[in-house]
């Protein structure tokens, strides 16, 4: 799937591709974002840790070959996904298992997509620091996924003025603004652009 999806990439030209970080459980789908996830057989981190970044090397050498960067997208994990108050079941959620993984592939072609809803849960479930992540992942940072939520679940909300993701979308306005929000229709997906041209200027 994702090789097909970077052919395409390659064929309309597209500058990167991403691929969601990963998690310790397979799901189909319907589990994400909710506690049902928690049901499932797990294997441990390290585990995962070795399954993902042997996947992203392959993955990101197709694309490379293909004049396409690769991106990873850093993960969400809500209160309810806590062990023993420590995360054990999503892979690039804060920035030591991004480190991990840039430091593993070590290949200036891959690249992360910042997905700001994700990262805004983090600093409540993982005490993340955002601008140091930034920080850390400046050069390496191609787009934003941009959305909102009550810092509690990742919910991809509407975003407003007041939102406090759009100090992080101001500071990276050359890169790629991608909004991420769920059941609107076409006049509010021109409001949202709106209001995000007006905060860049």
């Amino acid at each position: 799937l994702a090789k097909q999806a970077i052919d395409i990439s390659a064929m309309v030209n597209a500058e990167f591709y991403a691929v969601h970080c990963g998690f310790t459980f397979d799901s189909n789908g319907s589990h994400l974002g909710n506690a049902s996830q928690m049901d499932l057989p797990r294997i441990s981190m390290e585990k995962a840790y070795d399954n993902y970044i042997k996947n992203i090397k392959e993955l990101n050498n197709y694309a490379k070959s293909k004049n396409v960067k690769l991106a990873i997208e850093n993960n969400v994990i809500a209160d309810f996904g806590l062990i023993d108050g420590k995360n054990e079941i999503c892979l690039g959620a804060d920035i030591e298992g991004l480190e991990k993984i840039f430091h593993s592939v070590n290949d200036e072609n891959l690249h992360l997509l910042l997905d700001l809803a994700h990262a805004k849960v983090n600093i409540n479930t993982l005490g993340l620091n955002i601008d140091d992540l930034i920080e850390r992942f400046d050069n390496k940072i191609v787009g934003l996924h941009i959305s909102d939520n009550n810092g509690k679940r990742d919910t991809n909300e509407k975003i407003t003025l007041n939102s406090d993701i759009l100090k992080y979308v101001k500071k990276l306005k050359d890169r790629y603004l991608i909004l991420e929000v769920y059941k609107i229709d076409s006049e509010e997906m021109i409001e949202q652009r709106s209001l995000i041209q007006e905060v860049i200027k």
